[in-house]
């Protein structure tokens, strides 16, 4: 039996029972993809704005720090720099989700991106572990080689974004 869209039976514009099926999962995986990529984006914009506090914690910590043992000021600026490539990747991450939705889901660079995204992330969420543990608990090369390896991660998805970006704009893949 057909039906139009209005409910008036008739020959003209027939929705078959099948293709609204399809029509209604279409939009249902349509709305699942936008919720992913809104929900890791809106998580990421949550801790970057926990960022503050945590930066108060961090100079608490370099005090603390100083008290202890026969560390100096510099000694601890570690922790500082540590806690500023967490916030330059969370501050990134947030905008890599509104970046992958819109990457053609077939493309190499969307498998690239969203690998190093993966990593980015992973070594992010390490990275403020580390930097929420005690003062007697944190190990200075654990933070820094963890730091460091964020910062490059980022970097890294940054080259991809930007080989993309020539790609796309026909400048082939020439670097320089």
């Amino acid at each position: 039996e057909m039906t139009s869209v209005t409910g008036v039976q008739t020959c003209a514009l027939p929705i078959w029972k099948g293709e609204a099926e399809t029509k209604k999962d279409q939009s249902r995986a349509a709305l699942e993809r936008y919720l992913h990529y809104y929900t890791r984006y809106t998580n990421h914009d949550q801790s970057l704005k926990m960022e503050t506090e945590a930066k108060i914690k961090t100079e608490a910590k370099v005090k603390e720090m100083e008290t202890q043992g026969a560390n100096t000021w510099m000694d601890c600026q570690y922790l500082v720099e540590a806690n500023e490539a967490l916030h330059e990747c969370r501050y990134a991450l947030r905008y890599t989700y509104v970046y992958a939705f819109y990457l053609d889901k077939t493309s190499n660079l969307k498998a690239n991106f969203e690998m190093q995204q993966s990593e980015l992330e992973r070594q992010t969420e390490e990275l403020a572990g580390m930097l929420e543990q005690d003062v007697k608990d944190i190990k200075r090369t654990d933070v820094v080689h963890c730091f460091q390896m964020a910062k490059k991660r980022l970097v890294n998805l940054f080259e991809i974004v930007d080989a993309g970006e020539k790609k796309a704009n026909g400048q082939g893949s020439s670097t320089g």
